[in-house]
């Protein structure tokens, strides 16, 4: 790099960041008006430090976030990880409790023969379990990088063979040193987002000379990514920072080295990429593939081709074909089909990682060669809600045949700008159209703005209630009611099936818990059922990873393994909701049933059971009505146990099933911890009631412990003094039928 260049670099730089310190204020204020205080505090993981660890070895994995008071527990996917937190010492003079000891840091143990591959890691603690942040286990040995790389002369070296971890300081580039000799051929990769962090990645290689040599960034799931043969030896200097120069525990990032050595024949490949990197195979694919004919090369695979491809083999559906997309050219697939078939065109490349953006084209070929277009397709249309809004650019084509003939599926790629050679890979599925959905379980902060939606656990208390939302994707004409269920809840804790009736995609089941429930954690599942064919199939389920911050004002969202749930004995819900007067059913029956016929009016009963912060104005929102009926929110007085909603049934609602419930907005008293300061208050009282002689120790011993007693108490208060929160809680959901008329 020339020194004029170096210098326009370094006031480009000086000035986004400047840039980025005068707007970060305001949009913190446009996007985030609202208090962080609302709703009960849930725990909250952010991040893992490291986020990568070496098979084989004990390592301590450090737990950050909000809300993880007492958290004693850690849950790893992987079978071969045994973890213990890791507990502050206790005092002689004054033994503490284990939850006052809590560190949020843990000991991890992983087996010699545990798999490699990326897990699901949640927390559990005084506030529920968390949301799951992704941790990366590995053959390679692993550091964690300290210390303060922010100029040349702190450079710090790389080696081939090590998995480095990274939390860079915010407003500052990281600066690395790579021992290169001339002919050796190095390859740099650092992932970020592929392990839940919000760090957007550039990454520069300068030569010895301090001449810019190579330069790669993230994209989406793809690292940031440098292959270079050195022309002359020495140290190489690699700069990677985040794109708006952010930092902290929320931006880490893995980086590997790979060198080829000049004149050798291997050439080594960084383990990250083994793990991380994008790759569509089998996996990609669905059960349903094993019901089509598949071919693995009619769409060529890289290099990509220049110009039309076109095929020689004409297909048969239902067919399935991989290969890749490239910018400069079409790819062609011929087949033949009759008049009325339906068929439905699944293409799958960016909703896989690839950095892609197909279009679909389809053509009918005449007998004189002419083509005419008989369908297009681009992005597939879902109506995902805001806070879990998938990826969607990929088409999906329910089409059916106007002729016999010969027909032609054409694919383009709309996406632009240089990518990896590998990234552009696609599968394409063309299979009979067949109504059939795919469904979604996720939990959200409960709120009626989508952007402040964020990655919370559950903290489910005695007497409470937890809504589970599921959206249902139908696919080529699916109408059927779907009845979702719940398994694998422990005892004391009800949910009640709920509908997605035919024409919606959505519904909420609620969970409920016994007053006298007993604390547990562990994973639940949820069955779809087609209440026409009564078929069933497994739920997945997803969490929102990032909420909106000031810089990206997006949410981002993904698929996990599992829901987990975790029942606090500790507290109990202010106000539990008695909707339909469940009270005299219990938890036990499998449902609760009510019948309107069209024309007519129901009255709901509604009973509260209030407890001690609950004796305040309780605001009942009804949520999923069935369609044109209405139900007017309803205000029970802080001094009123009882009410009722009256559901308005005009004549030409829709008959069908459909589950309800009511969203309870209320303004509470609530202190998250008043235990610890219980704890502290009664262990200080209990040293001060003895002496030093009872402990064998010297008056100045016995001081200083009554001193870090009673420091124990000030820190302590802040979790136990009571402030006024916004909650919405849910009631227990209702099952409502309307029915025609009786004559």
């Amino acid at each position: 790099m020339t020194l004029l260049a170096e210098r326009r670099n370094c006031r480009s730089q000086l000035t986004m960041r400047l840039i980025y310190c005068l707007l970060a204020p305001l949009l913190a204020a446009i996007l985030n008006p609202l208090p962080l205080l609302a709703q009960f505090p849930t725990a909250e993981l952010s991040s893992l430090s490291p986020p990568v660890l070496q098979i084989g070895r004990e390592s301590n994995l450090q737990a950050a976030g909000r809300f993880l008071d007492e958290s004693m527990l850690m849950l790893i996917d992987s079978p071969g990880a045994i973890v213990e937190p890791v507990l502050s010492p206790a005092s002689a003079i004054m033994p503490k409790a284990d939850v006052d000891r809590v560190t949020g840091l843990f000991r991890v143990r992983v087996d010699a023969g545990a798999e490699p591959g990326v897990f699901e890691v949640r927390v559990g603690g005084r506030h529920g379990i968390s949301n799951s942040r992704k941790l990366l286990l590995v053959h390679s040995p692993c550091r964690l990088i300290d210390g303060d790389l922010g100029s040349p002369a702190l450079a710090f070296p790389l080696a081939p063979g090590t998995v480095y971890c990274r939390f860079p300081q915010p407003q500052a580039a990281e600066h690395f040193a790579i021992a290169l000799e001339a002919g050796d051929q190095v390859r740099v990769v650092a992932y970020s987002q592929q392990l839940d962090s919000r760090a957007r990645l550039t990454m520069s290689l300068s030569a010895p000379s301090r001449l810019e040599v190579a330069a790669g960034r993230t994209i989406d799931a793809w690292p940031a990514e440098i292959d270079w043969q050195a022309e002359e030896s020495g140290d190489y200097q690699l700069v990677i920072h985040d794109a708006l120069f952010q930092g902290t525990n929320e931006y880490g990032y893995v980086l590997e080295v790979a060198v080829q050595r000049a004149g050798s024949e291997s050439k080594p490949t960084p383990e990250l990429d083994q793990l991380l990197r994008p790759v569509i195979d089998e996996r990609g694919m669905d059960a349903r593939i094993q019901n089509v004919s598949r071919a693995q090369s009619d769409i060529p695979r890289p290099p990509c081709p220049h110009g039309t491809v076109n095929e020689s083999r004409v297909h048969q559906p239902p067919f399935s074909v991989d290969g890749n997309l490239c910018p400069s050219a079409n790819h062609e697939l011929d087949f033949v089909a009759r008049q009325g078939e339906s068929w439905s065109v699944d293409i799958r490349s960016q909703q896989l990682e690839q950095l892609t953006d197909p279009q679909l084209l389809v053509y009918q070929i005449k007998e004189n060669g002419e083509l005419k277009q008989v369908a297009e397709q681009d992005d597939r249309v879902a109506n995902w809600p805001a806070a879990m809004k998938m990826r969607g650019l990929d088409p999906l084509l329910e089409w059916k045949v106007p002729e016999d003939g010969r027909y032609r599926f054409t694919l383009r790629d709309n996406q632009q700008g240089p990518r990896p050679a590998d990234s552009m890979a696609v599968q394409v599925l063309c299979e009979a159209s067949v109504p059939t959905f795919s469904s979604l379980a996720y939990s959200l902060f409960p709120s009626n703005n989508a952007a402040a939606s964020r990655g919370l656990g559950v903290h489910l208390m005695r007497g409470g209630t937890q809504a589970i939302h599921v959206l249902a994707v139908r696919r080529c004409g699916h109408q059927s009611p779907i009845e979702i269920s719940v398994v694998g809840l422990p005892d004391g804790v009800k949910a009640y099936p709920a509908t997605i009736p035919s024409g919606s995609n959505e519904c909420v089941v609620v969970l409920q818990a016994a007053e006298d429930s007993v604390a547990w954690t562990g994973p639940i599942s949820m069955i779809a059922t087609d209440m026409t064919t009564h078929q069933s199939q497994g739920v997945a389920s997803g969490e929102v990873v990032w909420g909106s911050v000031p810089t990206n004002n997006r949410i981002i969202s993904r698929l996990t393994d599992h829901i987990h749930l975790q029942i606090s004995e500790i507290d109990s819900a202010p106000v539990t909701i008695d909707f339909g007067d469940i009270g005299n059913k219990g938890l036990n029956d499998e449902k609760i049933h009510f019948s309107a016929a069209q024309g007519s009016k129901l009255s709901l009963p509604i009973k509260l059971v209030r407890r001690d912060t609950g004796k305040v104005n309780c605001v009942l929102r009804p949520q999923n009505l069935p369609p044109k009926t209405t139900l007017p929110e309803v205000t029970i007085a802080a001094d009123k146990d009882e009410g009722a909603m009256e559901l308005n049934v005009p004549n030409d609602a829709p008959l069908g099933t459909y589950t309800l419930w009511l969203q309870c907005e209320m303004r509470v008293r609530w202190a998250s911890n008043p235990q610890r300061l219980q704890r502290s208050e009664e262990r200080l009282m209990k040293l001060k009631n003895a002496t030093a002689a009872n402990f064998g120790i010297s008056e100045e011993q016995f001081a200083a412990a009554i001193k870090a007693a009673e420091g124990d108490v000030e820190a302590a208060k802040a979790s136990a003094a009571a402030a006024d929160i916004t909650v919405w809680v849910p009631s227990n959901s209702l099952t409502v039928q309307i029915v025609a008329p009786s004559n």
